[in-house]
């Protein structure tokens, strides 16, 4: 295995490269002195330590001639540099800006040095990737400069995807589509090539802003316009039973009978059904069940088991002159371009007494901040909008909703904790098996007392 090399070393190999194509190369260089740089860069050239050597070889044959051998250095420097350049990218490939001093000036390296499209494209996708977080926006800008320079960029990371932007063109939004705010700042840039295929609607650099009226956040680039085909996503990996069969009828009769404490109608309605689980306990629990879903192929699969009628259409286009006892909105409002609309839709549909259950991720959890941006949330492609708790509220009282009950998703709390989800499962239902310090502990990552461990599900 090749030893570690540090940026530091190749960006120093770098600017002795450029010392030695500025002017009296001659004079200031002697061929000892090339000759140990040579070294060098044939130790980051891997496959190509053979051209470099042939080109430095050039250099010794030109003996006296001044000119011929200026030809020559500037040879072997270009191809030099194409080397390094390659081998800096990957040394700075998960790296973040405030530890390297000098990532200003390796930025305008890759921009000015006259190299292949593909070295520089690559050079300046990690090198922006630093930026990530600290600047946000300068980030997306610079990635997406990467694949308009090389649109293959994404077959060098092994994905099979050519980038295409006239098929996401006229997709960017000015103001807040959550408030309609018209400031906002650039909280995240994340790549989302990784999946997608050539042809695909989506972007392949995505910018997460941050709202300054009603702090929730939108990503930048999101296709509006092919949400259906976006949303189907999920639907590739699924097969009605995502969550595991026993976690998951836990999970969904502690939501129903939580629900029943507010309203003993039985009138369903599932607004985006993934893999129709919850429909499913929905229907053994004795409600009459109605389901929308914007995917057509989960609509068709899961029709044809469940055998029940679900209209396949965006919700906000729904139209049904039912009222519900309850709606469930599981993890649809992250997907929806206009979630305001959409909530205040669902609501209308409610009879007096009916109640709302819904969910969606929060990007101010405790274990979303503790994860900062390593969270999944980050990298979903068909996720739009993301609310907190405390940014969600005024949205909620403002369509005439009263918060009854505010939980945590057990099917994620798991995952957060890196437990099982059965170890999870006898934590809630088998305390005494556990120490008291291990129940305190995740009490206070969960943000509950160790009492609500003794309490039925």
């Amino acid at each position: 295995m090749a030893e570690k090399v540090s940026y530091k070393q190749i960006w120093e190999v770098i600017q002795l490269l450029d010392k030695c194509s500025a002017g009296d190369v001659i004079a200031s260089f002697s061929i000892d002195d090339l000759s140990g740089i040579n070294t060098l860069v044939k130790s980051y050239s891997e496959n190509y330590a053979e051209q470099i050597e042939g080109a430095f070889e050039q250099i010794k044959s030109a003996g006296d001639d001044v000119l011929t051998r200026g030809k020559k250095i500037g040879e072997w420097i270009t191809k030099s540099k194409s080397v390094c350049a390659m081998k800096l990218s990957i040394a700075l490939n998960g790296m973040e800006n405030e530890e390297i001093p000098e990532v200003v000036e390796i930025l305008e390296f890759y921009l000015d040095t006259e190299l292949s499209d593909s070295v520089k494209a690559l050079g300046l996708y990690n090198t922006a990737a630093t930026f990530a977080s600290r600047d946000a926006e300068l980030c997306y800008e610079l990635q997406t400069k990467s694949f308009e320079l090389y649109p293959e960029l994404a077959t060098v990371f092994g994905i099979d995807y050519v980038y295409q932007p006239q098929l996401i063109k006229d997709r960017y939004f000015d103001t807040c589509p959550i408030c309609g705010g018209e400031e906002s700042h650039g909280l995240y840039c994340v790549p989302q090539f990784v999946g997608l295929k050539t042809g695909s609607c989506l972007a392949p650099i995505k910018l997460w802003k941050k709202c300054h009226d009603c702090g929730n956040l939108y990503a930048y680039n999101f296709p509006v316009t092919e949400m259906g085909e976006m949303n189907g996503h999920y639907t590739k990996k699924s097969t009605y039973s995502v969550i595991e069969p026993r976690y998951g009828l836990r999970v969904y009769s502690d939501i129903f009978n939580k629900c029943k404490q507010y309203t003993s109608g039985n009138k369903y309605l599932e607004i985006g059904i993934g893999g129709g689980e919850m429909i499913a306990a929905a229907m053994e629990m004795g409600y009459d069940v109605d389901a929308v879903e914007i995917c057509k192929e989960d609509c068709e699969k899961v029709s044809s088991v469940l055998g029940i009628d679900i209209k396949w259409c965006d919700f906000i286009q729904y139209e049904n002159d039912k009222t519900y006892d309850l709606i469930i909105m599981g993890d649809v409002l992250e997907h929806v371009s206009e979630p305001i609309t959409a909530l205040s839709k669902a609501v209308s549909m409610l009879n007096t007494g009916g109640v709302l259950w819904l969910s969606t991720p929060n990007y101010n959890s405790g274990f979303t901040r503790l994860k900062k941006f390593t969270d999944a949330m980050w990298n979903q492609k068909n996720h739009f909008t993301y609310f907190s708790y405390e940014t969600l509220l005024p949205f909620l009282e403002a369509v005439g909703l009263e918060v009854k009950r505010y939980d945590i998703s057990r099917e994620d709390l798991a995952e957060k904790l890196g437990i099982t989800k059965r170890t999870l499962i006898k934590v809630v239902n088998h305390p005494f098996r556990y120490n008291v310090d291990y129940l305190n502990k995740v009490a206070s990552i969960i943000g509950c007392n160790i009492n609500d461990f003794f309490m039925p599900l």
